[in-house]
């Protein structure tokens, strides 16, 4: 009823498939290739695309399991991840024959069961079936989605997404990720299978477009103090107000109260600006509690700004 193979070949050799009715279908192999094939009553088809899908003599999943053992598990190298991943990214961009995707896709069945691709072959697998999805859609390949929000492939467009996803700065590729993590996290519990990474990080569950939001609220809080001392005025009343070392404090309050906006926003969208913001921000206030420290120790006949600037400028060149 239906043969799924993955070929590997020389150039040019060729190739018969025959089913119970004893019709043939011939084919030539320039290269690796994926076959699929479908017989009934009425016709016998066979789809043939020319990059396989995975290899089944997956040798360096072998000598990694041997070496590192089951420690290797990571996610998005689990066949059924990247079989929902693929294809819904690839929406994204152009328009899908949403029908003829599951055809192409390796399952678990395929590979004697097992699911992760490891070491290396997910990334093989992931490229192969890419360009595989543009075979498959020739030239409708380069079109872009109508502009509606008809899911297809799992894939929601950008402007289809809730606002607090937008507010954020989800889209549609990410948003694919993210639902494709949840679908296979999911999966992996009800199979009893351990939980995994995704792209070096656990499962989350996203709340209001937040990606971490227990940690985003306790940096938030650990910041409270520090904005309460701006805001309610403390540094110009009375006994701040003209202390010697009260210029030191706005600027220490000043420091940690962008150091864990900073730290929120990365626990929020896990982006490689927000990467950047947080660690900068953390090492800056590293520095600060290193200045003030040496700021307190110099003369008291030094202004504060004074011995702000001499304790500050070579440890912010450090830095």
């Amino acid at each position: 009823r239906s043969l799924r193979v993955i070929l590997q070949a020389e150039s040019g050799s060729r190739w018969k498939v025959v089913d119970e009715m004893k019709r043939e279908f011939r084919f030539v192999v320039n290269r690796s290739a994926a076959v699929v094939c479908q017989s009934d009553k009425d016709a016998f088809r066979c789809d043939v695309h020319g990059a396989a899908s995975v290899l089944r003599d997956d040798l360096d999943r072998f000598l990694a399991m041997k070496i590192f053992g089951e420690s290797t598990w990571a996610g998005e190298r689990d066949v059924r991840f990247v079989n929902c991943i693929v294809p819904c990214e690839f929406a994204c961009k152009r328009q899908v024959k949403e029908d003829l995707v599951p055809g192409i896709l390796t399952q678990p069945s395929d590979l004697d069961g097992r699911m992760d691709l490891l070491p290396n072959g997910y990334k093989v697998y992931w490229e192969n079936l890419s360009s595989t999805l543009d075979q498959m859609h020739g030239a409708d390949a380069a079109q872009a989605p109508d502009g509606s929000c008809e899911v297809r492939a799992g894939a929601v467009p950008t402007l289809c997404l809730p606002w607090s996803l937008r507010l954020l700065g989800w889209d549609c590729e990410e948003n694919c990720r993210y639902t494709c993590m949840a679908e296979n996290h999911q999966s992996r519990r009800l199979g009893g299978e351990q939980t995994v990474h995704y792209f070096g990080k656990w499962p989350f569950l996203r709340i209001f477009g937040v990606q971490e939001f227990f940690s985003c609220i306790f940096s938030l809080l650990n910041g409270v103090p520090h904005f309460w001392f701006l805001a309610s005025g403390a540094p110009w009343r009375a006994p701040c107000k003209g202390h010697r070392d009260t210029p030191l404090w706005i600027a220490f309050a000043v420091v940690h109260s962008n150091t864990w906006v900073q730290s929120a926003l990365f626990h929020a969208r896990d982006t490689k600006l927000f990467e950047a913001l947080d660690y900068h921000s953390a090492t800056l206030g590293l520095a600060m509690y290193l200045a003030s420290g040496v700021a307190m120790n110099l003369p008291e006949s030094w202004s504060m700004f004074s011995a702000l600037c001499t304790a500050f400028t070579p440890i912010c060149i450090a830095w």
